[in-house]
């Protein structure tokens, strides 16, 4: 990208956080006992995570909202090219325009063959998370800033995937951080330290300490979308 559409994209990123933070604020205002009630509900999943079987094939959707490092790019492609081995499907969504780079590493001769069960969904930064899913039934956030998008999803169940290890790197904004804790999402993290941060903010996580601890999570939440399909359908 040249550098005018680097700053654009920044821009365009920094209003699009703001714009995420006043709905959070207008959110936490207008009901703050039944948002700890909700969120106390979203972190007691993990009570249940021994007893869930892997779901094998799940539509799972991949979010990013921002750029990533490498390191953590590595992470994600480790987990999305697992997944797509075991046969699940997997869509990465991504803002703006610049492809995020965990992207180009699943495109190798070593997974030739289950590619096509991959995508990449490029959203503009006015145009909805929620708007934008077809038919996933799990949606991974893959940090806290994409909190609020994933609450607005009313299609497929979503998750929150810190693949921060550091906590340091969690705290560019301290307040907007706060107040995404508020938020009845259910987290997962990569780190203990990270773990630990969550904990002082009131949040229970689990840690993925591998990829198939993801999938195992990805299974609970696919799980629950397929009961509460059925429970809509009257089954």
């Amino acid at each position: 990208m040249k550098d005018e559409d680097i700053s654009a994209a920044a821009v365009s990123a920094e209003q699009y956080i703001k714009t995420c933070l006043e709905g959070v604020s207008l959110y936490l205002s207008k009901w703050p006992a039944e948002i700890g009630v909700a969120r106390g509900a979203a972190d007691g999943v993990w009570q249940v995570l021994p007893q869930i079987e892997i779901i094998r094939p799940l539509n799972i959707g991949y979010y990013v909202w921002d750029h990533v490092s490498e390191e953590i790019a590595a992470k994600m492609r480790g987990q999305i090219t697992y997944l797509l081995d075991k046969g699940h499907r997997v869509t990465l969504f991504y803002r703006g325009e610049e492809v995020p780079p965990c992207e180009s590493g699943c495109e190798n001769d070593a997974f030739e063959g289950i590619l096509e069960e991959f995508e990449c969904v490029s959203i503009p930064y006015d145009t909805s998370l929620a708007k934008s899913l077809s038919d996933q039934e799990v949606i991974v956030g893959t940090s806290w800033k994409t909190m609020w998008d994933l609450m607005l999803c009313t299609t497929a169940e979503p998750v929150v995937f810190e693949f921060e290890e550091r906590p340091f790197n969690l705290f560019n904004d301290p307040m907007a951080f706060g107040s995404m804790m508020e938020l009845p999402v259910s987290m997962a993290c990569v780190s203990e330290p990270v773990l630990n941060t969550l904990l002082l903010y009131g949040r229970s996580s689990v840690v993925l300490s591998s990829d198939e601890d993801a999938e195992r999570v990805i299974s609970m939440f696919g799980r629950m979308h397929r009961q509460s399909r059925k429970n809509q359908m009257g089954e």
